[in-house]
């Protein structure tokens, strides 16, 4: 009955050996550094835009080892870091949290702890659309009649701030190239 008993003890003590090593082993922290690529993304829905739109960074995480490991694995693909303001120059400070609140790093249980560049300064600009109207550009040309071009307007996507600099009616300008000119034939409507 002993032999039963010792038997049953050592089997409970390397179950609990085991429980506890592995429990030791999933808190244990873990580090690396990895070089990635951010990319700045504007308000989703929104105009604007931001400048620049990606930049290189390198980051360490923390975290357990497989945390860190499937962090890096996404970090392989770059991460995308909304940016919440509409208009003007914006410095990110603190990235290593920024890129710690993100969804993506916080699902994996890492932990970004430090990054090289710590700070970015970026440029958001509102983009407006704005109708212009289209004026051919025909060098070296002799023309007989009206010239008539399609399509007529084209929609312009410009930051605010120049459209607030400019009159209400603008132009486009189509140059037509001279080789382009050359193809044609005398006479035709093109």
């Amino acid at each position: 009955m002993k032999g039963k008993d010792d038997t049953l003890m050592i089997l409970f003590v390397t179950v609990l050996t085991v429980i506890i090593w592995l429990w030791a082993a999933g808190r244990t922290n873990d580090y690396a550094s990895v070089n990635t690529t951010i990319r700045f993304t504007p308000p989703e829905g929104s105009s604007s835009t931001v400048t620049p739109e990606t930049a290189s960074i390198q980051i360490t995480l923390s975290g357990p080892r497989s945390a860190v490991e499937t962090a890096i694995e996404l970090c392989r693909n770059g991460l995308d870091l909304p940016i919440t303001a509409t208009q003007g120059v914006l410095t990110l400070q603190d990235i290593p949290r920024l890129l710690s609140d993100l969804d993506s790093i916080r699902k994996t249980g890492a932990e970004v702890i430090s990054s090289d560049p710590s700070t970015f300064k970026v440029d958001i600009q509102t983009m407006v659309q704005i109708e212009a109207a289209v004026e051919p550009v025909l060098e070296n040309v002799t023309i007989s009649g009206d010239v008539t071009v399609g399509p007529a307007t084209v929609t312009l996507s410009i930051p605010k701030e120049i459209r607030d600099q400019l009159p209400n009616a603008l132009t486009v300008q189509a140059v037509v190239s001279g080789s382009a000119l050359e193809q044609l034939q005398p006479g035709v409507v093109h």
